[in-house]
């Protein structure tokens, strides 16, 4: 594939596989053009993909503008479908530990020492890993619905701003060089040193 750097910009993308389609439109809508694409050798489900666009054409800075929110939403987008909740993990874990603790706590005291004020200490701190055993999951599961809420909010407020973008480079129109759409020759030409004219 020979590559015309003069008249064409080009963009390296990488991406899952269940999200090709989708950022298949979006850039096609920002006027990309899809040109090469191939499986990654070391991740499965991800494809490297290569766009190219007219280097001079109509609203360009839009189109731009429109490219760095889209991709800005979709790094959003994938962050949060990929990412486990971090603070309903750590609360389950840290409650947890404690839980263990208690019991293990309380096991020792009853059964390591013979000593009968030691061993209804130990069964005061079973008791207390029970009823710390139903406050860890109480806990745990209001962090939980908490977080989710938060992580379902932000997910529709990135795709609400993927629809956004979309909508406004549909206003944009048909995406064509200077030259097609009614620019001068001079505002479309490359001189043959490379330098814009």
């Amino acid at each position: 594939m020979e590559t015309d750097y003069r008249n064409y910009d080009r963009l390296f993308v990488t991406v899952k596989l269940n999200k090709l389609d989708e950022l298949e439109e979006c850039y096609r809508a920002l006027g990309w053009e899809c040109v090469d694409s191939r499986d990654d050798s070391v991740y499965r489900g991800r494809v490297h993909l290569v766009y190219r666009r007219p280097h001079r054409i109509e609203n360009k800075d839009k189109l731009q503008l429109l490219q760095v929110y889209l991709e800005s939403a979709l790094n959003d987008e994938g962050r949060l479908e990929s990412r486990a909740m971090p603070l309903t993990a750590a609360t389950g874990i840290i409650t947890g530990f404690v839980t263990l603790a208690l019991v293990a706590l309380g096991l020792c005291l009853m059964y390591l020492l013979d000593n009968p004020v030691i061993y209804t200490a130990g069964i005061i701190f079973l008791t207390c890993s029970a009823n710390m055993f139903l406050l860890a999951v109480t806990v745990t599961l209001k962090v939980f619905f908490g977080e989710n809420k938060r992580r379902k909010t932000k997910l529709l407020h990135a795709r609400a701003e993927i629809e956004a973008v979309l909508k406004e480079a549909a206003t944009i129109g048909d995406i064509c060089v200077l030259r097609e759409c009614g620019g001068s020759f001079a505002d479309a030409a490359v001189s043959e040193d490379g330098d814009d004219r």
